[in-house]
């Protein structure tokens, strides 16, 4: 009586099948974590823009509310602030109660601040511009107005945009409008 062993391993077949589902699975998987990659980045990117735009658009409402006494475009005339808006696409200006010219303007897709207050009368420090490492943020000059109403309240639209650094991202883009009423 002869025994038989039984053989170890796999038949060609068998690790033909296994190859083949192998690499009809890999593609979808990796497609998907690439996917889910992209998606994270976007969600990063409209997460800064929205700190970006929720800050600066604070830190306006609050200078404003606290400082300005009415809206005046007169300043917009004045020697000491002409350089700093020379080729200013929008502006507004506030006189304080120490009769003292500050304002907004926007001025190739950054948005400054400027004042006489802080500083020597061209003082102006950007407040958005495309200078951000990790998503750079610019104000879209078509889509953005800082424009008087009346001379006791204001009416401000960013339209702030991210640039992405790679081409398979989309340009996330967020408006914030704000009516800023000045205090007595």
């Amino acid at each position: 009586m002869v025994y038989k062993r039984p053989q170890k391993g796999f038949t060609l077949v068998e690790i033909i099948v296994v190859i083949a589902i192998i690499g009809l699975i890999l593609p979808a998987m990796f497609s998907i974590v690439f996917t889910l990659l992209r998606l994270q980045i976007q969600i990063s990117q409209l997460q800064r823009l929205k700190e970006v735009g929720d800050f600066v658009t604070n830190q306006m409402t609050y200078t404003i509310r606290t400082n300005a006494h009415k809206v005046d475009e007169t300043c917009l005339s004045e020697a000491e602030f002409s350089l700093s808006l020379a080729g200013a696409s929008e502006s507004v200006m506030f006189r304080d109660r120490s009769d003292n010219c500050f304002g907004y303007y926007i001025k190739d897709n950054q948005l400054a601040s400027i004042s006489a207050v802080l500083n020597a009368p061209s003082y102006s420090q950007v407040l958005i511009s495309n200078s951000d490492t990790d998503f750079p943020v610019t104000v879209n000059s078509e889509d953005s107005s800082l424009e008087k109403i009346e001379t006791r309240l204001a009416k401000i639209k960013l339209s702030l945009s991210t640039i992405p650094r790679v081409s398979y991202l989309p340009t996330q883009t967020l408006t914030y409008q704000l009516f800023t009423y000045l205090r007595n």
